[in-house]
């Protein structure tokens, strides 16, 4: 048991965020880290109406939203989940290459201490130096990622914004620049429709293989156009028609869906999600897109089937990772493969982690 703990411990220290990091998205697995307890966060989920929560567990609450959405925009963008597959295959192989020892603990040990090879690490630092790379009006893929995920964040807990009222909000509260600036630049063009518009607009560039350069454009076109108004406080989207401009991009591929069928192999994690979102949709075609237009109203539809089929890894009052594998797959698991599943899952996301660092 001591020797398992050791282990448990040394992956710990691979993914185990700063304090004032209440939770994230690990990209490559798919896994989310949630910086407090099983405990503490089952409280405050059944507590999520509450308008009263004091402000480190409404910081937890919306950081989780947060990260949460991402998985969402990962799930319904080809260009999120075409990146997230590649960094998992290309990870994955290395490991299916080595000749590890027999026993797990020795295993996940063995993936946390031996040299990773060159050629990957150039790899996924390239894969992920490109979501910092400039592009029209020096937008950023992951400033449009980050960005639109905080609007959202955001309306969730405030149905009401307004397009002044969220301008406030970033001038108090903005985490960074890249929360920003894609939003102001598409306020340039769509106006006061910008609060409701985005989370549209920001998906239908990342269904493009260059988000960072289609954003702009994108939202110059859709005003010349007139494919999105705002009057009276109340905004009007052509879908169809905003739809039909981004497929005149020639970098278009299509939603996660789309393109997850022409890839010829899926993510282990993400592509249940890409399933849930189908069959959400149903038959109709349009539903995908629709979502974005008001993700903070269907919410609620969608986060818990979401929650089903993601792998959750807590803090531990022993001092361990407490790891909950996906509830759709965990009821098939017996309890040495579900330590199984959580130790291979964590130390793949420990080996991402050595290569980003």
């Amino acid at each position: 048991m001591a020797r398992k703990r050791d282990v448990w411990n040394e992956v710990l220290s691979r993914i185990t965020p700063p304090s004032n990091i209440a939770a994230y998205l690990e990209w490559s697995t798919g896994i989310l880290r949630i910086n407090a307890t099983q405990e503490a966060w089952r409280r405050l989920f059944e507590r999520g109406g509450d308008a009263d929560l004091p402000p480190d567990e409404q910081e937890l609450l919306e950081t989780v939203t947060h990260e949460m959405f991402h998985v969402v925009q990962i799930i319904n963008t080809g260009y999120l989940y075409q990146l997230v597959t590649q960094l998992q295959v290309e990870i994955d192989e290395w490991l299916r290459s080595c000749n590890p020892p027999a026993e797990d603990d020795d295993v996940v040990r063995a993936f946390l201490t031996m040299p990773v090879p060159p050629e990957l690490s150039e790899s996924v630092r390239g894969w992920i130096a490109e979501l910092d790379t400039p592009g029209a009006e020096a937008i950023t893929t992951r400033a449009i990622v980050e960005s639109s995920a905080f609007l959202v964040q955001k309306r969730i807990f405030d149905h009401h914004f307004t397009h002044d009222a969220y301008l406030k909000t970033l001038d108090d509260s903005c985490p960074s620049p890249d929360y920003r600036h894609p939003y102001d630049v598409a306020a340039r063009y769509l106006g006061n429709a910008t609060v409701d518009a985005y989370p549209l607009v920001a998906c239908l560039a990342l269904c493009t293989l260059k988000p960072a350069e289609v954003l702009a454009p994108l939202c110059e076109e859709a005003s010349r156009q007139q494919l999105i108004s705002h009057s009276s406080g109340n905004t009007a989207m052509d879908i169809d028609g905003l739809i039909g401009l981004s497929r005149h991009f020639p970098s278009f591929v299509g939603t996660a869906a789309q393109l997850s069928e022409m890839l010829p192999l899926a993510h282990p994690v993400y592509a249940r999600g890409v399933a849930v979102f189908k069959e959400l949709a149903g038959t109709n075609q349009y539903a995908q897109w629709a979502f974005m237009c008001t993700p903070h109203l269907l919410w609620a539809t969608l986060a818990e089937p979401l929650l089903r089929f993601h792998p959750l890894v807590f803090n531990d009052t022993r001092g361990r990772l407490t790891m909950i594998p996906p509830a759709a797959i965990r009821s098939q698991m017996t309890e040495q493969e579900q330590e199984q599943y959580a130790l291979r899952l964590v130390a793949t996301a420990a080996i991402y982690a050595r290569i980003i660092d």
